[in-house]
């Protein structure tokens, strides 16, 4: 182990490193391997020596040599045989094994006359094209060998990806550890653990989930803004990933979108939970009301203390606000909200345009919480 969390660790710096005694024999190995064959290939191309043509030559000419001193051995044999059966020495079955050791001496040294003829032949004509290609081909398959024992052993330290400060360090001195898991450079929780993570400033990112009724809205590229958990002001931010495939949890489908924030902000850590709001439409310097002023396509108005009905058509609308494209003018007062309620008969309330406006009188009766109708 060579860092702690809270370090600062540059791009390539080793952070742990494991036991690479077995790694490192397994390199010699396929190396040697290589090599044999690399050998191999370099002696089938280079052909025959005058050294291997004068030995092969020479096995077959003792190779010729056993064979005739085996057939002159057989042919004594049959003769000395057929005297002594013709004596009465022996019978004819002794005879006969006698001839059959004989003769398999004699096919033994047939085989190895052939043999050596043969490899005589093959060295005078050389190696064929397919025999240079296997070679070929075993070369390239050690050298894979060797690359792969190679990469294993370069796996063998622990490195920093980027420039950061360690995070969390998974990993204690004599640890066994498996090689599918790694060091991270992340600015997000995970549901893995790694063994060591990096954290990179500015380069943090947030996941969350819409519904099902949401995710048409959002695409790469809109903006966004992050409140972490504790923050007052919201972080500006880019969509960057927007799930294909929804995530159903007891039977709601969500879908997972990533945001990657842009500068620093000491709000920011890893790990802590946010808000996110996306950007799906923006427009600017338009006549908006209360999004509880709006009734479908209708607004109430307040004209001479009567209310009344008019028909709107709306535009951007948000839970706050509605844009108006048509139906309405700024300054208009219209109603947010009924209530009902008892006022003494005594009492007089006064409203203001600014805010909600009650309707005076004794009694009970209705009344209604007027907004004015504002431009951008």
């Amino acid at each position: 182990m060579n860092v702690q969390p809270g370090q600062s660790v540059t791009a390539g710096q080793v952070l742990a490193t494991i036991d690479t005694t077995s790694l490192g024999a397994a390199l010699t190995q396929a190396q040697a391997t290589l090599s044999s064959a690399e050998a191999k290939l370099s002696l089938d191309q280079a052909g025959p020596t005058v050294q291997n043509l004068s030995q092969s030559q020479a096995s077959v000419r003792s190779a010729q040599s056993q064979l005739a001193s085996a057939q002159t051995a057989f042919n004594d044999t049959k003769a000395i045989n057929a005297q002594k059966i013709a004596q009465g020495q022996e019978t004819a079955v002794q005879v006969q094994q006698s001839n059959d050791q004989a003769q398999a001496q004699v096919s033994s040294a047939q085989v190895q006359l052939t043999n050596a003829q043969d490899a005589l032949a093959a060295l005078q004509l050389g190696n064929t094209s397919q025999q240079l290609q296997m070679d070929e081909s075993q070369v390239q398959i050690d050298q894979i060998g060797v690359d792969n024992a190679q990469k294993a052993l370069s796996q063998g330290s622990l490195v920093a990806p980027a420039n950061g400060i360690v995070g969390v360090v998974n990993i204690t001195a004599g640890q066994s550890v498996s090689g599918s898991s790694g060091g991270s450079s992340s600015s997000s929780s995970s549901s893995s653990s790694p063994q060591i993570s990096v954290l990179t400033p500015g380069a943090f990112q947030v996941t969350g989930t819409v519904s099902d009724t949401q995710i048409n809205d959002i695409v790469v590229g809109q903006r966004a803004l992050v409140t972490p958990a504790g923050a007052t002001q919201a972080i500006t931010g880019k969509v960057t990933q927007v799930a294909p495939e929804a995530t159903v949890t007891s039977g709601v489908a969500t879908f997972p979108v990533t945001i990657v924030l842009g500068g620093s902000n000491p709000s920011l850590h890893a790990g802590v939970s946010a808000t996110i709001t996306v950007v799906t439409n923006q427009v600017v310097g338009v006549l908006t009301v209360p999004t509880s002023a709006v009734r479908g396509s209708t607004v109430q108005t307040l004209v001479n203390g009567q209310p009344q009905t008019v028909q709107v058509t709306v535009g951007a609308s948000d839970s706050l606000r509605t844009q108006i494209l048509s139906g309405l003018n700024v300054g208009d007062n219209v109603i947010i909200a009924t209530v009902s309620s008892t006022v003494p008969s005594s009492t007089t309330t006064r409203g203001t345009t600014g805010g909600g406006l009650f309707g005076a009188g004794g009694g009970r009766g209705g009344a209604g919480a007027i907004g004015r109708a504002l431009g951008g």
